[in-house]
């Protein structure tokens, strides 16, 4: 875990690991890793999506202790 590394910035770091994330900083910091990640994806593509969307679809994969893959 690279956030334990001496010499690392925490809060200078991210992950797209979701399940790290989740792990170590709880569901709703996996929540936004989620967020960030179709943000991302959907922007790389030129695809214009309200936030507000994806942070539904957020809400519904992370609705659990944990999050659902889809593949």
């Amino acid at each position: 875990m690279v956030i334990c590394v001496p010499g690392v910035f925490a809060e200078h770091t991210r992950s797209n690991n979701i399940t790290e994330v989740e792990r170590v900083l709880g569901i709703e910091a996996a929540r936004r890793v989620v967020i960030d990640e179709l943000l991302s994806v959907m922007a790389g593509h030129g695809v214009d999506v309200n936030v507000r969307h994806v942070m539904l679809l957020a809400d519904t994969m992370t609705n659990r202790v944990s999050y659902i893959v889809h593949a």
